[in-house]
């Protein structure tokens, strides 16, 4: 109640404040102060919906990434160094310029097997040993392989660091490749190839190099084999492979994180003591690929899919090509983004596809251009039509004023994602070297990306993106949607398997 009566007289106390203005309008009196504040005048708000005035940002700085300094060691050898002191970690990335376009014709997919028996025990530890030695340090370990390389990357803490490096340097000097290990491993990569028809997505790729680049072609192959090569590849094959490519004068190293030049130069001093300085490595040059003057259709039949993956291809050019950096700024346009002309169209405006998008290789031969979406079964002929369709008008219109402006920030972002971990750029680093880039690869191609005007951008739109000649992979239901392609007049069509090889009709 007292509570109850106090919040009545506060309450009077302000009507009584008010009322001598509101009932003595045009009469003077005197005012005591806490009048005169309860009659002070208020400066009306702006209404709900009124939007604040915005800060004039200007436009985002160009980002620029930095180019790694080169660490020699007392041997010859060189290291590329990214240093970034803000946490205690280390990423370090080992490359040699060997990869699936290396593996032996028949034997498929050596490349791979290789890299994964890599991390199967080395030096006096067998696999289980080496796992956990691995574990105990909280250190990440990885092996991978592209067609034009292959990896081991370690990320650890600091203080850590000298014990997980020791360890790198048993795997890639001293592996056990153990007949035990190798049996597990084998079992399990015939296995996932016998599951692999049974993605769409994967057989997508696996038929878009057979049929683009031709079967026996370096870059025809996927880079885990097919199922028939893997039965062939045997223990002796693997060593052979290593023994062959994963000498230490083909290696390219890149490190960064919280560590000097000094204390880089002192630790692979010290465990790669073997590794010395040597000229070019010899790599096996890269053909072109097929000429095919006319649109085709390689098709994969896949009875009762609900869905088609369709993919459009053409050729590019190698990432050394000084054209490379501008092709992928234009690609933002016509499928790199969410707002690109292919997922406006496929996906926005017509709701066949989740997602359309577009990308361009980044290969030591020559590339690709891509275009892929998976599209409702019924729509995949219409779908397909719209999608050369968007392609073609890309290159002969170019890029709007308005695309050329998305284009610059998409890019830069994508350049500011990929130098945001400390893994990533010791991978990227890595890859540039054994792709026989420059150091500072990253850094001039930003450089180009970020200066292209619209004029320079939309002269290479024309030859780089026309689809006449391009390949067209359809993995779906024949019956459904040969009628379809069929009612479009596309292209003719042939006839793949799963694992990459044409049938004959």
């Amino acid at each position: 109640m007292k509570r109850f009566q106090m919040h009545q007289a506060a309450f009077m106390f302000g009507v009584a404040l008010v009322l001598p203005t509101a009932c003595g309008a045009g009469q003077k009196s005197a005012q005591s102060p806490a009048t005169a504040m309860a009659t002070t005048t208020v400066v009306p708000l702006p209404p709900d919906n009124a939007e604040p005035p915005r800060p004039d940002v200007g436009p985002p700085a160009a980002y620029v990434p930095p180019s790694p300094s080169i660490v020699e060691l007392d041997s010859g050898a060189r290291v590329l160094l990214v240093a970034r002191h803000e946490l205690p970690l280390v990423s370090i990335t080992c490359a040699i310029p060997f990869g699936a376009a290396s593996d032996p014709a028949r034997k498929e997919g050596l490349a791979s097997v290789v890299a994964t028996m890599l991390n199967e025990g080395a030096g006096e530890r067998n696999s289980v040993e080496f796992s956990e030695a691995i574990e105990i340090l909280g250190a990440e370990l990885s092996t991978s392989v592209s067609h034009d390389a292959s990896f081991v990357s370690l990320t650890v803490l600091k203080r850590n660091l000298p014990a997980a490096l020791s360890l790198l340097a048993d795997l890639i000097s001293r592996p056990r490749f153990d007949h035990r290990d190798w049996k597990r491993v084998h079992e399990l990569w015939v296995n996932e190839l016998r599951e692999r028809p049974s993605d769409p997505a994967a057989v997508m790729q696996v038929v878009t190099r057979a049929a683009y680049y031709g079967e026996s072609h370096p870059y025809g192959h996927p880079v885990d084999g097919r199922l028939a090569s893997a039965k062939r590849v045997t223990r002796k094959d693997v060593v052979r492979f290593y023994r062959d490519r994963w000498r230490l004068e083909n290696l390219s190293v890149a490190v960064s994180g919280d560590v000097t030049p000094d204390e880089v130069k002192s630790l692979f001093g010290n465990n790669f003591p073997g590794w010395k300085a040597s000229g070019p490595v010899r790599i096996q040059a890269i053909p072109p690929s097929e000429v095919h003057p006319n649109l085709r259709i390689a098709f994969v039949d896949r009875r009762g899919a609900p869905q088609s993956f369709i993919a459009v291809v053409r050729p590019s050019v190698a990432v050394s090509n000084s054209d490379w950096p501008l092709i992928g700024r234009a690609n933002v346009a016509l499928g790199g983004s969410f707002t690109s002309r292919l997922n406006q169209d496929l996906r926005e405006e017509h709701g066949w596809t989740y997602g359309a998008r577009s990308s361009v290789s980044a290969t030591r031969g020559e590339g690709t251009v891509s275009a892929s979406a998976a599209v409702h079964t019924e729509k995949t002929g219409v779908a397909l039509h719209a999608m050369l369709d968007d392609i073609s008008a890309f290159a002969k219109q170019g890029l709007t004023d308005e695309e050329v402006t998305k284009t610059r920030s998409q890019s830069r972002s994508e350049t500011v994602q990929a130098y945001e971990s400390l893994a990533s750029i010791a991978k990227r680093l890595a890859n540039n070297a054994a792709l026989g880039l420059a150091p500072d690869f990253d850094t001039q191609a930003s450089r180009a990306r970020e200066s292209a005007t619209k004029e320079q951008l939309n002269a290479l739109v024309a030859n780089a993106f026309d689809p006449k000649g391009a390949i067209i992979i359809v993995v779906g239901p024949q019956t459904e949607v040969q009628p379809q392609l069929d009612a479009e007049k596309i292209a003719p069509t042939e006839m793949w398997d799963a694992e990459g090889h044409r049938i004959a009709r």
